[in-house]
């Protein structure tokens, strides 16, 4: 069992490549703004660096409705819609909006939800298996939306 570090944060949630991102994403999911800070200025930090769950110090913030954390984050260069590995379902792929607004009943989300959509955050990938997930991620291109509009006008044209 893993030991509990405080606002629902186990450390054994958050294995690492380096203690600085750790610290870094525990500071952001307890909304510890000072701390947060600290980790920020610290040099070479990789604000995006992701845990084996696939989540960033920005999914932290924005599930544990950390605005401030947040705001921090994004000021200071953190990418706004890094996929994680958490699956709703097979394939599927989600980001901290979709955290943020999954649980937007709960105090500071709809702050976070607004913070990202703010700063051009996306929607993550929620399909029914594996194999829509992939042909999502290979439409999530311009060219391959027009091919497929394309293709469907034809089809239309056809009938």
């Amino acid at each position: 069992m893993g030991r509990n570090t405080g606002r629902g944060i186990k450390a054994k949630d958050l294995k690492h490549v380096g203690a600085a991102s750790r610290d870094l994403r525990l500071a952001a999911g307890r909304g510890d703004l000072e701390a947060l800070r600290l980790e920020l200025s610290k040099p070479g930090i990789d604000l995006d660096l992701k845990d084996e769950a696939g989540w960033t110090a920005v999914t932290y913030a924005a599930h544990r409705g950390k605005p401030e954390c947040l705001k921090a984050l994004l000021e200071a260069g953190a990418a706004h819609s890094p996929y994680t590995n958490t699956a709703y379902s097979a394939g599927s792929q989600n980001t901290p909006l979709d955290q943020a607004e999954t649980y937007s009943f709960l105090p500071g989300r709809p702050e976070c939800v607004e913070i990202l959509k703010a700063a051009g955050a996306e929607r993550g990938i929620i399909v029914e298996n594996a194999f829509e997930a992939m042909m999502a991620k290979a439409m999530a291109t311009p060219e391959a939306e027009s091919k497929a509009a394309q293709l469907e006008a034809r089809e239309l044209e056809l009938r």
